[in-house]
């Protein structure tokens, strides 16, 4: 009896690693080493948080030069921008309720091939005048934000996440179709 004990328990254990290893992760906070996982759970802190300072330290340097330089913004106002896009977020997830927890769900992850980066590199470059070749890795994520137990109010955006100077933002390109 005791045997057959731990063999249901082992397979349990084997078959919770099973599908925590599949395609699809969900959660609200991450300690896993993929930079996909990592970033999206920093982005659900920072709706959470409806903080300017944390949505806005998710993104590229490249891009907040961008709209200091580029834009004639000072950083109080990028802070002040980026901090109503995550109540704006919050508020959407929500459905206007307070302390509802953000959670997140990353899918259709797919690595950028050399081609691929090379075109990512060149379309930041040309929207936000990133420096050349700034951005040394890349995934195409689907990215899922989401409160628990709401009427299935997602907020989804297909998005990048992207090795710059060595860290990973999260990025958004202007010019990919759909």
């Amino acid at each position: 009896m005791n045997k057959l004990k731990l063999i249901i328990i082992l397979c349990s254990i084997t078959l919770v690693f099973a599908l925590s290893a599949c395609g699809k992760s969900s959660g609200s906070g991450s300690e896993s080493g993929d930079p996909c996982e990592q970033v999206a759970a920093a982005f659900a802190k920072a709706i959470q948080d409806q903080s300017g300072e944390e949505y806005m330290n998710l993104h590229p340097d490249d891009l907040i030069q961008d709209r200091i330089n580029g834009w004639n913004y000072t950083k109080e106002e990028v802070i002040e921008e980026f901090g109503e896009k995550a109540k704006d977020s919050y508020d959407y997830i929500s459905e206007g309720e307070e302390n509802v927890k953000i959670k997140y769900m990353v899918s259709n992850k797919k690595h950028l091939d050399k081609d691929e980066l090379a075109k990512l590199n060149y379309d930041m470059q040309d929207c936000f005048e990133f420096r050349k070749d700034c951005i040394t890795d890349a995934y195409k994520v689907k990215f899922r934000f989401y409160a628990k137990g709401k009427k299935n109010v997602i907020n989804t955006s297909t998005d990048y996440v992207v090795k710059v100077d060595g860290k990973w933002y999260r990025q958004y390109n202007p010019n990919d179709e759909g």
